[in-house]
This record gives structure tokens, C-alpha cells and sequence, in this order.
């Protein structure tokens, strides 16, 4: 049989630019651009070519129509939508703050359906979709709209879950405002019961990570799931461990989470070892103050943002690729089953890999467990790390080849690939 109808929910589009979208994209590749349609919301621009029908409806346009005063989004075509990049850019810097509250007000206006116009219903019916992918997250009417979706439809759901939402007791949105974590309770019970519907009504669910499956068996018993982990378009490949006389250390990310503090720790280890080494990091910083943070850091220059594709040339030319993440209290506990997008490419860079990060997050024990990089679990190791593999080139090649074979075993597109379309296809078979 063909491909069947699917339609995709999600925050993020298929874009290059987001690591959910580029995620998305690469899943859907195969498929038959004309038999595949996405709904998102996020005030971004498609650049793949693997969809021709899109419709978006942002949070904006939603507030608008609640109050009655405007239509809601529309039909997008690729490359033609009416935003101008002005425009774009002036809406996130005016992006309200998440919080308990904010988040329970933007579910009360999408859920009040008034920006579910005849022009997105006709959208539907034209589509007609067989199956729907479900992006999910920490916004209930999501879940809302493909469970609503599904029943008008028939359309079996399918779910990719990267995060751990559904146990998350605590006002992770950490901001110490009184009445934020008054309101958390009631957040959180609203989104509890959207995903026990969800659960109840999926057909399939796709985790980023082994121990985030395991969480959600725990819970939920036995159900119909798989590991489907992040892909590279990186070409694995053994390189030099030294490039040129200059050693280059890359970190390439974001900088958001705590990041910029373990970043520091780790520039500071770097210049104990000499003054002459530091540590790259490109990224969007996302205040001020973290970019200051990480300009006045010892042992790291601030190199800014860079698009994707810099990015791979910039790991090329690196003699050694970073990973890190924070050691608080807080982030041990919120990013424990986070699993970064940018491990994939890390893995298949063929350079040797250093990650710094707490001993129970997902991502370390995945690497530890496969032998797949040097990993610093505190900064007695990460110190004693950095100053063999600066000291000894001949180190940086220990743990390559595991990486590599590790990549071509579970990051690759063909792998993922398959998993989506033989779910998907035998979904409509039944």
C-alpha cells in the first residue's frame, strides 16, 4: 500500500533553524510529500521540502480571536508566509513568560475553540487524515486538539515524547512568585488528565530515551512504544586528533537550562591546565547576562550564534566536541531523562568527546553504558580529563570508534526512518 494521510501536530515546524523541527523533518523524509500535512504553531517559516500543506495558528492570533477581534490563522505556503522577518522578530522578543499561570490562561483561550474558523475545518476535510503524529509536550490543548481530531476523523494517534511532563510534581517553571506555585497544582492537574486520555486513546508512542520509556511503563504498564533517538546528517567519519598546532575545543548548543554555569566550570578547568587553551562557544545566549556570564568566563571565548550548517564545519575543524549540562539541584532532578538533539552529531563527528555532565541525566548513562566518550561526572574528574587528553593527543582516538559505531546503530535517518512508516502504515492496515 501507499503511504496513508498523515497529519503532523506540533509546536515547532519542519525547519532547519529548530532542533524539534529539524528532528521532525528528518523522521518524514521518505514520505510522499503530498500525503503528509502539518499543524503548528510557532511564528516560523517551513524550509524543508518535504511538505507542500501547512497551517499555522499562533498564540497571538489565538489571544486575538478570543477576545473577538480577528480571524486566526490560515493555510501557509512554503517560503510565502505573510509575517515579514520584522515582524517575526518583534513577536519573540515579546514572547510572555511561561509560567503556572500564563500557561493555564493560553490553555483557557485555545481551548475555547473561537480560532477553529470554517477555514480550518475545510483544511481537515480536504486533508483527511489516516493517521496523526503528535508532537508532545507541556500544552494540554495540544493534546486536546489531536484527541478532538482523532474522534472527528477516525484517525489513530501516534505520539513522539521526548520529555518526562506527566511527573513533574514541582513548579518547574521556576519562577518565585508566590502565586506561580499556588497555581502549579491546578496546571498540573489539567495536564495529567489530557495525557491519561492521550495514553488511553494513542495507538503508539515513540521516546527519545531508554530510561524515559521505562518511567512511563512504570506508570502506565505495558504499552505499545519504542526508543526512536535522535539522527545525524553527519557522515561518520575517523579524523585526525589534531587538526593544526592550535588545539580547538567546540561547545555548539544551547545555552539556555543552565548551561552557561557548567560551560564556566569547565572553561575554568581549562585554564588551569594553561593559559593558552580555552573553550569555544557558539550559541544564542538567552539574556544578557549570560552572555556576559560567558564573555567574562576564563578559558571560554563567546563566539554567538551560527546556522546549522556552520555547525558541522565547525565540529570538522574541532579537535575536541563538548557536551555539558548543569549540576544543581534543580536541573539533577527537571533534565534527568533530557537526551540533546546534538549527541547524534556528536557521536558521528569522529572527534574525540567530552561531556561534563550529573551522573543519573539519561544522555551520560547512555554514553557511559556504550563506552562512547570521556565523561566528567564532577570537576575532579573533569579536570583530570581535560589534562590527559590536552597533554596526549594519542587519548582523543580512545573512545572514536564506539562513538561511531554507536551513531550507525541508533542515530541514523534510514533506522528511524523505518521504525515511523512500517507503525504508521500497519496502523492502517489494521
Amino acid at each position: 500500500m501507499g503511504y496513508p494521510r498523515l497529519l503532523v501536530i506540533s509546536n515547532n515546524c519542519f525547519s532547519k533553524s529548530s532542533s524539534n523541527g529539524r528532528t521532525l523533518a528528518n523522521l518524514l523524509e521518505k514520505w510522499n510529500k503530498e500525503r503528509i500535512a502539518q499543524f503548528y504553531i510557532e511564528n516560523a517559516e517551513p524550509d524543508f521540502d518535504i511538505c507542500k500543506n501547512y497551517y499555522r495558528v499562533t498564540d497571538r492570533e489565538v489571544l486575538k480571536s478570543f477576545f473577538g477581534k480577528g480571524p486566526s490563522g490560515g493555510p501557509v505556503e512554503k517560503r510565502k508566509i505573510k509575517n515579514d522577518e520584522n515582524s517575526s522578530k518583534n513577536e519573540s522578543k515579546k514572547k510572555i513568560q511561561r509560567t503556572s499561570i500564563t500557561m493555564l490562561l493560553r490553555n483557557m483561550a485555545w481551548n475555547s475553540g473561537k480560532w477553529q474558523t470554517a477555514s480550518f475545518k475545510n483544511w481537515i476535510r480536504e486533508f483527511s487524515p489516516e493517521v496523526i503524529l503528535l508532537q508532545v509536550g507541556d500544552a494540554s490543548f495540544m493534546i486536546s486538539i489531536a484527541l478532538s481530531l482523532s474522534k472527528n476523523t477516525g484517525a489513530p494517534i501516534v505520539v513522539i515524547n521526548t520529555e518526562s511532563y506527566y511527573f513533574k510534581d514541582y513548579d518547574y517553571f521556576t519562577k518565585d512568585k508566590w502565586y506561580d506555585k499556588v497555581f502549579y497544582p491546578i496546571f498540573r492537574k489539567k495536564l495529567v488528565k489530557q495525557y491519561n486520555q492521550l495514553m488511553q486513546k494513542c495507538k503508539y508512542v515513540f521516546y527519545l530515551c531508554q530510561p524515559l520509556r521505562e518511567e512511563y511503563e512504570k506508570h502506565f504498564g505495558s504499552h505499545p512504544c519504542e526508543v526512536l533517538y535522535t539522527v545525524t546528517e553527519v557522515q561518520a567519519k575517523k579524523q585526525d586528533s589534531t587538526l593544526n598546532g592550535e588545539l580547538k575545543i567546540s561547545y555548539l548548543g544551547n545555552l539556555g537550562v543552565g548551561r552557561a554555569d557548567a560551560l564556566a566550570e569547565f572553561g575554568e578547568a581549562l585554564s588551569e591546565i594553561g593559559t593558552e587553551y580555552h573553550i569555544d562557544v557558539y550559541g544564542k545566549a538567552p539574556t544578557e547576562e549570560i552572555k556576559k556570564q560567558l564573555e567574562q568566563s576564563k578559558g571560554i571565548e563567546y563566539q554567538g550564534l551560527v546556522p546549522y550548517e556552520e555547525v558541522k564545519k565547525i565540529n570538522e575543524k574541532s579537535d575536541i566536541v563538548v557536551h555539558v549540562e548543569n549540576f544543581s539541584d534543580f536541573y539533577r532532578k527537571d533534565l534527568q531523562f533530557a537526551f540533546s538533539t546534538k549527541i547524534a552529531d556528536l557521536l558521528a563527528s569522529g572527534k574525540c568527546f567530552v561531556v561534563y555532565a550529573p551522573e543519573e541525566f539519561a544522555c551520560v548513562k547512555y554514553l557511559i553504558q556504550n563506552k562512547a566518550a570521556y565523561v566528567a561526572v564532577n570537576k575532579e574528574e573533569l579536570r583530570n580529563i581535560l589534562n590527559m587528553i590536552v597533554e596526549n593527543p594519542e587519548t582523543r582516538k580512545r573512545y572514536v570508534d564506539n562513538a561511531l559505531q554507536l551513531c550507525e546503530k541508533n542515530h541514523r535517518l534510514a533506522v528511524n526512518e523505518e521504525k515511523i512508516i512500517s507503525v504508521v502504515c500497519d496502523l492502517v492496515k489494521k
